[in-house]
């Protein structure tokens, strides 16, 4: 062995451990060497050239790391520090710091449509190291496959095509392979061509051809689920992909792609072992037990996972289950950083603990590692609202609809529009939701929630809510709806017994708070005390029912001084109604 094929192998290597740095030093080195040697004998010996191609493929390994590693500046943070701020139990700012996380966010917005181009600008080099590699070697099916996703990343899904068939037509396989051309699904293309012959036809819009690439992968790996999944949303239909579907995998396979189909048509009634699809759903209590069952299993599968997380801490934060979305949130970090999820989650937890701004900045990290990432622009619509911004929180929640319609996002929609005071489109948002989800009750409290913010409709608000709960006795969001609006109405006994008399559904932390925030209200001191120190026990961390625990306590200790000074009681009351929804979050 030579010596520059010593120094290419060595460049292998340290790709091969991770380090990056050092390989590009050792490639650069490499290459002039070889250079060097050139000049100084004219006869190119076969192994030079394969060294160098092998030098120029690290070098592209290299580059094409760092490109997809990439954050732009303006968001870059150190683990550590960033670790600290966001899980730290500190949830305000300084001035100067509110003022910085401002200003990062607002860059952050303006620049978020430029990420593709500067994907595409920082995988440029990688695809000029790939190319040059491919022309020394022309028949070698890596170097194609290299350059090929280097110039998918770079927005030329022609050039990959170009590089995949050209050396597949040199090694006398052809074209790409199609569902009538190929037996076996490989027609001597390996599955990562297929892959990317399938994203590159994606890109340029041709879906026949797209969904060919997608037959030939199923045929080489029958469990490629992404591919499955994309096959139905093209309209395939389930009854023609199962023979592909190896007997011993299909028990899991096919329940998982009935649920994504009848997912598609928000048809979730077919699909109630899936926990994501009762997250689409809005039904969190069945998804939190579905992903409490599932997580175990995926983390010892794939110890890696984080799809489906950022999900999981929605449903979390619906939940009002602090301590646990604190521990998914370290978790992830620990997992992966180059995620969308991992940011997501953080982002959930800072939103709970009220720092809205870090909130909105981890979001739009999510968003810088994927732009199409529709849990991101549902969180950030949420933000939007929150911080007052409901015609940018329409933008937001309408780009998460279409790529995903969700009780979620026809609820951020239908909020945004009421914050917007335009009633008409809330309502129609509303009943599309229940004309999708005739059965769901979810839905119909949609309908309610619109009702209720027209004066003269509040009865037939108060009825929407009641048809909800007759259907599902145990959906939390018709009952808060509905003690809401009594509490409106001043009707805070009606509240109360209403919610009493649905603890044997619903008798979570949340509804004991509200519990004793109503008899606070009515100045039942004792039964609210009760009811606070229940909430507690059920969620120790719980911030509403520490609040509304404190505030009887000063209310109790301001009457026994009045007493104490002849003085007598009364007070009080108005300020227990103002708190009545005291747990925040988006419950009604």
């Amino acid at each position: 062995m030579n010596e520059a094929s010593r120094i290419a192998d060595h460049a292998a290597r340290l790709v091969e451990i991770g380090d990056i740095d050092a390989a590009l030093v050792v490639a650069a080195a490499g290459l002039a060497f070889i250079s060097n040697s050139l000049r100084r004998n004219l006869n190119v010996n076969n192994n030079i050239t394969q060294a160098q191609a092998q030098l120029l493929y690290v070098r592209g390994q290299c580059l094409r790391i760092r490109a997809i590693s990439h954050v732009p500046g303006g968001l870059a943070t150190t683990h550590t520090d960033l670790l600290s701020a966001t899980l730290s139990s500190t949830s305000s700012y300084n001035n100067n710091a509110s003022q910085q996380l401002s200003t990062a966010t607002t860059k952050a917005a303006v620049t978020t449509n430029s990420n593709a181009a500067a994907a595409a600008t920082a995988a440029r080099p990688a695809l000029d190291a790939f190319t040059a590699a491919l022309r020394l070697v022309p028949n070698s099916q890596v170097y194609a496959e290299a350059a090929a996703d280097a110039a998918i990343a770079c927005n030329s899904p022609k050039q990959a095509l170009y590089f995949l068939s050209s050396v597949n037509s040199k090694n006398g396989f052809g074209t790409a392979p199609t569902a009538t051309n190929s037996s076996n699904g490989r027609g001597g293309t390996s599955l990562r061509a297929c892959i990317l012959m399938a994203k590159a036809y994606k890109a340029l819009n041709m879906p026949a051809k797209f969904k060919d690439c997608l037959w030939n992968i199923v045929r080489i790996e029958p469990l490629a689920l992404d591919s499955l999944k994309s096959l139905i949303n093209l309209g395939e239909s389930l009854d023609a992909i199962v023979p592909y579907i190896p007997e011993i995998h299909r028990p899991w396979v096919v329940p998982l792609l009935a649920a994504h189909e009848a997912s598609l048509e928000c048809n979730f009634k077919d699909a109630k072992k899936i926990a994501h699809c009762h997250v689409k759903e809005g039904n969190n209590i069945m998804a939190n037990y579905a992903f409490e069952q599932a997580s175990p299993l995926i983390r010892k599968l794939d110890p890696q996972n984080t799809k489906y997380m950022d999900q999981y801490a929605r449903v979390l934060q619906t939940q009002g289950t602090l301590f646990q979305l604190n521990r998914l949130a370290t978790d992830m970090v620990a997992v992966s950083e180059n995620h969308p999820e991992t940011w997501l989650v953080m982002a959930r937890y800072c939103e709970t603990k009220g720092s809205l701004d870090r909130a909105m900045q981890l979001t739009e990290k999510a968003l810088k590692l994927n732009s199409r990432h529709m849990e991101s622009y549902l969180l950030k619509g949420a933000l939007q609202l929150a911080l007052h911004l409901p015609q940018e929180a329409i933008s937001s929640f309408k780009i998460a609809h279409e790529m995903s319609p969700s009780l979620e996002s026809y609820r951020g929609l239908m909020e945004a529009y009421v914050a917007c005071k335009r009633t008409k489109e809330a309502l129609s948002v509303a009943k599309e939701s229940l004309k999708k989800m005739p059965e769901n009750a979810r839905a119909i409290v949609l309908v309610g929630c619109v009702l209720s913010n027209m004066p003269e409709r509040r009865a037939q608000a108060q009825a929407t809510f009641k048809k909800a709960l007759s259907l599902d006795p145990k959906c939390t969001e018709a009952l808060y709806a509905l003690a809401s609006s009594l509490v409106n109405e001043s009707k805070y006994q009606a509240a109360a017994d209403l919610l009493q008399s649905n603890l044997i559904h619903i008798n979570n932390h949340i509804a004991h708070t509200r519990l004793g925030d109503i008899y606070a209200v009515l100045k039942n001191f004792d039964a609210a005390m009760e009811h606070y120190n229940i909430a507690l026990k059920i969620d120790a961390g719980y911030g509403a029912a520490k609040i509304g625990f404190e505030r009887v306590e000063k209310m109790i200790g301001r009457m026994e001084d009045m007493d104490d000074d002849g003085t007598g009681g009364g007070g009080g009351e108005n300020g227990a109604a103002d708190d009545l929804d005291a747990e925040g979050g988006r419950n009604f």
